[in-house]
């Protein structure tokens, strides 16, 4: 509690508007990226990082390794076997949605390849399998916003030269992948408030985006799950 408090200070203190004290500040916002080895990070904690996420996208830098958004998908990358810093960032990328908009093309990526990891593996929760659902609204926001922002770019510019960046087919493709997996998992996780029908609409909606309706999926990689729902029909009794 008494480093919380002493994290929340200093967040407040380097907030202050036109300061930059980089040596400082970025050192105490690495810090608060990573949850705490003995559990999820306290609400004081979370509320310090919150202060110190737009300070950070005002430093200068000259490297683009220091850059915010490629040390938030760095710290991704090294604590990806930790679960607890993984949720933490993820909710701190969905507090934070409008500022983490502007560097979708690095944040996409790491979402699609994470989903797995929240909804699938061994120890996760409803928790995670809803944050993951979390993210792709998130990237489903996104994708409208961007074509949104191109429609009006070409309004503007009429000679149709106006570009963006758009998700990779790869990527598409292993969210919408998660989702049909999601789909045709067990019966449990379809009793959990809020993972009902979320996923279907969202499948429905992915689908009905520009470019995303060629996306192809691989039946092969279900053919258990077809199995064992094949297998629940055999198995149901006929009254």
């Amino acid at each position: 509690m008494v480093r919380s408090t002493i994290s929340l200070t200093a967040a407040r203190f380097f907030s202050v508007e036109g300061l930059v004290a980089d040596k400082f500040q970025r050192p105490l916002w690495q810090g608060l990226l990573k949850a705490p080895q003995d559990g999820e990070a306290s609400p004081i904690s979370r509320q310090a990082l919150d202060i110190m996420t737009p300070v950070m996208t005002r430093l200068p830098v000259n490297d683009s390794t220091l850059k915010w958004d490629y040390q938030i998908c760095r710290t991704l990358g090294e604590e990806q076997h930790n679960i607890v810093t993984v949720v933490h960032i993820y909710r701190l990328i969905l507090r934070h949605s409008d500022l983490c908009y502007q560097s979708r093309e690095l944040f996409i990526p790491q979402i699609a390849s994470g989903l797995n990891k929240l909804g699938f593996n061994a120890g996760n929760t409803p928790e995670t399998r809803a944050l993951a659902l979390d993210l792709i609204e998130l990237i489903i926001s996104w994708q409208r916003k961007a074509s949104e922002e191109q429609v009006n770019a070409m309004v503007v510019d009429s000679s149709g030269g106006t570009s963006s960046w758009t998700i990779p087919l790869q990527v598409k493709e292993s969210i919408v992948t998660y989702l049909v997996r999601f789909s045709l998992s067990s019966n449990e996780t379809y009793s959990k408030p809020g993972l009902n029908s979320r996923h279907l609409v969202q499948l429905k909606t992915l689908c009905g985006l520009p470019d995303w309706s060629a996306v192809n999926i691989r039946t092969t990689a279900f053919a258990r799950a077809f199995e064992m729902v094949c297998q629940s029909y055999r198995c149901r009794p006929l009254c």
